[in-house]
């Protein structure tokens, strides 16, 4: 059975020239593992990151009590496939790692 994922990229995504994964749990690496992201046959180290949200509520005050966003740093795949806000993406696992492709425009 194939695993993918689909992504739509938000123009704050694309400034960050980050992915923020709201995939299914178990389809990228634990945070802080480096893996092989495909993009057009090249393959680049990745590594997803986790850090807090942004802002505290007063459901969770501390900063360990915060959720947490799990993101995929991506600035050389960005920089050298020049996606856009809107541009759809897929993930999609592979013998030799996860491969990423999409359109260049929305």
């Amino acid at each position: 059975m194939t695993r993918r994922w689909t992504k739509r990229l938000t123009e704050a995504e694309v400034r960050q020239r980050i992915v923020r994964l709201d995939a299914p749990m178990g389809f990228f690496p634990e945070p802080g593992v480096l893996f092989d992201l495909w993009a057009e046959d090249t393959p680049w180290a990745a590594r997803i990151h986790r850090e807090p949200r942004i802002c505290a509520t007063a459901a969770a005050p501390r900063a360990d009590d915060l959720p947490t966003d799990d993101l995929l740093s991506c600035a050389e795949v960005f920089a050298g496939l020049r996606w856009s806000a809107g541009s759809v993406l897929h993930f999609e696992h592979r013998d030799r790692g996860i491969a990423v492709w999409g359109a260049l425009d929305p």
